[in-house]
């Protein structure tokens, strides 16, 4: 009955804003990792050095990461501001009074803090990819996005859906330090995740009860999202021979 009793307007914004916010960070973050780490893998002077600047995002905390967006989308003196004033002639707004561009900058900095993780095992799957594979669909006339589509992606299917599941577990748990620190929730509760909402309410609401319960419903959504997502898509793993 406590737990049901959670089921307001707000507590269901709290759970479409959550989803938004995770998967943009996950498929955004993915994308995004692939398509550097391919680019990385490529056989250039000076890989090495590169590759491991690349990483080191891993390594920042989500707090500063939360305070380096913070400075750069400030919209009074961020870096962000002054570059599209300065090449398009065009002034940001203020993100902490935009809702779509508060949950935008939350989804970047997200997506950059998990970045080298995820760059970290592409670049590793990458190095599995059977060239016999590669070099068959080149003789059969397969050009590089062909080749990219049909053969590296399914070969790095095992990974993707590890780092599925891993990403999904940073969006709904890890995320809190960087929207305290960069939108703290606002505008109007619209970067307010699941996790952020269970701390706030718990910690300076002085509701533990209420915390509790929705700390219980949070886990269980996460509970169901990985059994779904582990009969769904895992599936459609290929790990090879």
């Amino acid at each position: 009955l406590a737990i049901a009793g959670l089921w307001t307007a707000e507590y269901r914004q709290v759970f479409v804003v959550t989803m938004i916010i995770s998967v943009g960070t996950v498929v955004g973050g993915l994308a995004l990792a692939l398509a550097i780490a391919y680019l990385a893998y490529q056989p250039i002077r000076g890989a090495n050095v590169y590759r491991t600047l690349l990483v080191w995002p891993y390594a920042i905390s989500p707090p500063i990461a939360g305070l380096l967006f913070f400075v750069m989308f400030d919209a009074n003196s961020g870096i962000i501001e002054h570059w599209l004033d300065a090449l398009l002639g065009v002034a940001l707004p203020d993100y902490r009074t935009n809702p779509r561009l508060a949950q935008f900058v939350v989804i970047l900095a997200s997506i950059w803090k998990t970045l080298g993780y995820n760059l970290l095992f592409y670049i590793a799957g990458l190095q599995t990819v059977p060239k016999d594979q590669v070099e068959a669909a080149m003789l059969d006339g397969a050009n590089s996005r062909q080749r990219f589509r049909y053969v590296v992606v399914p070969a790095l299917s095992p990974i993707t859906f590890f780092l599925i599941v891993t990403n999904l577990t940073y969006a709904f748990f890890e995320t809190y330090g960087t929207i305290d620190y960069l939108t703290a929730g606002g505008p109007a509760g619209q970067t307010s995740v699941a996790m952020y909402e269970v701390i706030q309410v718990a910690i300076p609401g002085r509701d533990l009860g209420r915390g509790a319960a929705q700390s219980l419903v949070l886990f269980g959504g996460v509970v169901a999202l990985t059994i779904w997502q582990f009969r769904s898509t895992g599936r459609r793993v290929s790990y090879g021979t």
